[in-house]
């Protein structure tokens, strides 16, 4: 009879737990199906009994995307392991979780709770395993948090909104294997208290607000494989005592203020070092510290045989890219941009062909591209812009069937590329001279005539083709249309000329298109138009000729346009921005520089602009064409507009008062008026001076 009455409890609270869930969601009715009175408790889904006493011992329905709160009632089970991760349940934690006195394993991660963790479940001295990742869980961690807990092997509190400081009583839970409180808002020192619990095998505390030293005494974590303090606010030198321990796999310390030079010797202990020098296994970076020193002597001169990952950049490190580089011959990836290295890149590089990420980016190199890099069959990335390679671009650099990133941009490249470059690249998914995301070439003297360079080959998946700032020549392809997943076509600061392709039309992938400063002449292609997810176009400086066609105004996320300092002419019709009904900054010019400077159009302001809402107009450029008629009041209802020019037009005053004027006043971001050079006629109200935020006014009466 008393079992009896011990599991119908147990039933009571599962019961409770399921009307909870039933009167928000249980989206596969899992609960409402299987947890019946008709049918033991035990043979419920998801519920664990024990064989001796018939009690429910466990309780795992994680990842059933269940919805509501937990009940108070869990609190009479006889629990052994309670799992509910994995659903979005939401609410605070029961405090009557802590009346499980035989709880061994309480996982809650990924839902979404909130308020705090009670007080009571640090005191559940049977406590194993405690998790709660990635909740919403807020408040300060108990000084005593250790107190009550001397079983505790696992404390995962990551991804949620706690505060506070890290309690020195961590150390109390002294058989604890796994420490992860990353990405909260702990502040303060780390305790130097860590470095007496001696079974610590992983230790997360990256992004927090953790300030102040690395404690030597973490050296003292003889079982520590992992350790990662990456973005965070840690300053000093990085204590030598961490690259004593003998056991460490990976360490990450990116992000930080460390700083100072690294002793030749760190690595003399590290004798199961699997990964890296400073960064073991997969992110593995010192990103934005100021750590410096010779590479040659900080990191390659010990036996790392199982080196994968080094990630060096953002640092000071100087000196040479060592030869010896290539002795690490199970290297994957290599990150060593934003430094200060200097002379050539080693050929040697060229031996490890197990790389498949190199990140050289944005230091002093200076020298030729070694065409040894070729031999890189597994090369997925190349990145060196930003330094003084010069020369030419190796062809066997294209033989690379793997590549799918390229980038080689500001550097100062030159000569001719054959037309046959891409003939091997069986891979390439991304753009001929740049691949993936960002892909320039900017600011090299790279030449050539952009049909027989790019456009002859088969890369159905490129993306993103960045050739500025070169001197490229010749017309822009129609073929170029046939790349029907661009999503980025930048072109500007060449020598291209001839009309724009209509063709460029029919890549409704295209996103952003950049044509500035070539020779382009011609009109504006109106199947533009159709590029329905154009966000960015560019077209200045050019000779483009004729009215700017309205198919362009009909692009519902189109956010910048600047097609200033061409030869358009004509008025523009009252209605074109009908549909613009994603536009978030400007009529003519979208986003940051909008400008229809030097052209010839005409037409009347309240009708051309302003009829329509534009709440996120920020920047509006007119000057400089036959603009007429009078400035409406109402072309300060964009409360965002930062700058406005309207000079060199023939706009007339409309009232003695230039009541136009005041109306600016309400535009609390303007910085820069211009409506100077033009018939303007009035007075200047009195009370601009004493209500204006902006710091320049251009203004001729």
């Amino acid at each position: 009879m008393a079992n009896n009455m011990n599991i119908s409890t147990d039933e009571s609270a599962l019961l409770a737990f399921k009307s909870r869930m039933i009167s928000t969601i249980d989206p596969s009715n899992i609960l409402i199906k299987n947890w019946s009175v008709s049918t033991p408790v035990c043979v419920w889904i998801g519920v664990t009994c024990g064989l001796r006493h018939q009690r429910v011992t466990a309780l795992d329905i994680s990842s059933m995307n269940l919805i509501g709160n937990i009940p108070s009632q869990l609190g009479n089970l006889s629990f052994l392991d309670l799992d509910l991760s994995f659903n979005p349940l939401q609410g605070k934690i029961p405090e009557e979780i802590g009346n499980l006195h035989n709880l061994k394993t309480l996982n809650l991660q990924y839902n979404s709770l909130t308020g705090l963790i009670p007080l009571t479940i640090f005191n559940i001295s049977t406590l194993q395993i405690l998790s709660f990742r990635k909740n919403n869980l807020s408040g300060n961690l108990p000084v005593d948090i250790c107190r009550g807990l001397p079983r505790l092997k696992g404390l995962c509190l990551s991804m949620n909104e706690l505060d506070g400081e890290i309690p020195s009583n961590i150390s109390e839970c002294s058989q604890l294997q796994l420490l992860s409180l990353s990405f909260n808002k702990f502040r303060g020192s780390i305790p130097s208290e860590i470095g007496r619990i001696r079974t610590l095998q992983i230790l997360y505390l990256g992004s927090n607000d953790l300030s102040g030293a690395i404690p030597p005494e973490l050296g003292n974590l003889e079982n520590l494989v992992e350790l990662d303090m990456a973005e965070n606010f840690l300053a000093g030198s990085i204590p030598a005592s961490i690259f004593n321990i003998s056991s460490l796999k990976r360490i990450n310390i990116g992000q930080n203020n460390l700083s100072g030079t690294l002793p030749a010797n760190i690595c003399s202990n590290c004798s199961q070092l699997e990964k890296v020098y400073l960064h073991v296994n997969e992110l593995i970076s010192v990103l934005d510290n100021q750590l410096s020193g010779n590479l040659d002597l900080l990191v390659l001169g010990y036996e790392l045989p199982n080196l994968e990952v080094l990630y060096l950049n953002n640092n000071n490190f100087h000196g040479g890219i060592p030869n010896s580089i290539a002795n690490y011959s199970e290297l994957t990836a290599i990150s060593l941009s934003y430094n200060k290295f200097r002379g050539s890149i080693p050929s040697e590089i060229g031996r490890i062909r197990t790389l498949q990420i190199l990140y050289l980016g944005s230091n002093d190199l200076s020298g030729a591209i070694p065409p040894e890099l070729g031999n890189l069959k597994n090369l997925v990335e190349l990145d060196m812009p930003d330094n003084f390679l010069a020369g030419s671009i190796p062809a066997s650099i294209f033989n690379i069937s793997s590549l799918k990133r390229i980038n080689i941009g500001q550097n100062n490249l030159s000569g001719t590329l054959p037309a046959n470059i891409c003939s091997n690249c069986s891979q390439l998914e991304k753009v001929y001279l740049h691949i993936n995301e960002l892909i320039s070439v900017l600011d090299n003297q790279l030449s050539g005539n952009l049909d027989l360079l790019v456009l002859g080959y088969e890369l159905p998946n490129l993306e993103e083709l960045h050739l500025s700032n070169n001197n490229f020549h010749g017309g822009i392809p129609n073929s170029i249309a046939n790349y029907s997943e661009l999503t980025e076509i930048t072109l500007s600061y060449n020598k291209f000329r001839g009309s724009i392709p209509s063709e460029i039309g029919r890549i409704r992938t295209l996103q952003i298109l950049y044509l500035a400063s070539n020779e382009l002449s011609g009109a504006i292609p109106p199947e533009l138009g159709n590029v329905e997810n154009l966000v960015e176009l560019d077209m200045p400086d050019n000779f483009l000729a004729g009215p700017i066609p309205a198919s362009i105004f009909n692009i519902s996320s189109l956010k910048r346009i600047n097609i200033a300092r061409n030869n358009l002419s004509g008025t523009l019709p009252a209605n074109i921005c009908s549909n613009c009904s994603q536009l978030e900054k400007v009529y003519l010019h979208v986003n940051e520089l909008i400008s229809v400077l030097d052209n010839q159009l005409s037409g009347n302001l309240d009708l051309l602009v302003l009829g329509y809402e534009l709440p996120n107009l920020e920047v509006l450029y007119l000057k400089d064409n036959n603009f007429h008629g009078g400035i409406p009041n109402s072309i300060a209802n964009s409360s965002k507009l930062t700058a406005i020019s309207l000079s060199y037009n023939n706009f007339i005053s409309e009232s003695p008062e230039l009541s136009f004027i005041t109306s600016f006043t309400k535009c609390r971001y303007l910085i820069n008026l211009g409506f100077g050079d033009n018939p303007l006629n009035g007075i200047l109200p009195v009370s601009v001076s004493k209500s204006f935020h902006f710091s320049s006014i251009s203004l001729c009466l």
